[in-house]
């Protein structure tokens, strides 16, 4: 079996944004795997680091438990809204 390094792990700026490319339309269990890959000659790898990880999943419980700020006001999630589609 081959053995591969792990990635190089680079930080990224504050407010630095990060574009999702685009994936194939549809697929099906039939469809070869590389119609589904990230070609990463071409895509840039992203990663976070464990503490990230567990400080956005601390913040995301204290949103959806209803959790409240030192002074009662309701917590406000730090990310941009997504406008919601029209029903």
């Amino acid at each position: 079996m081959r053995e591969y390094s792990a990635l190089k792990l680079t930080l990224i700026p504050t407010g630095a944004r990060i574009a999702a490319p685009e994936g194939p339309d549809r697929v099906t269990l039939d469809d070869p795997a590389f119609a589904v890959m990230t070609d990463l000659r071409n895509v840039p790898a992203a990663s976070t680091s464990p503490a990230e990880i567990h400080r956005r999943l601390d913040r995301f419980r204290l949103l959806t438990t209803g959790a409240r700020t030192p002074r009662g006001r309701p917590l406000r999630s730090r990310l941009p809204r997504t406008p919601r589609a029209a029903a």
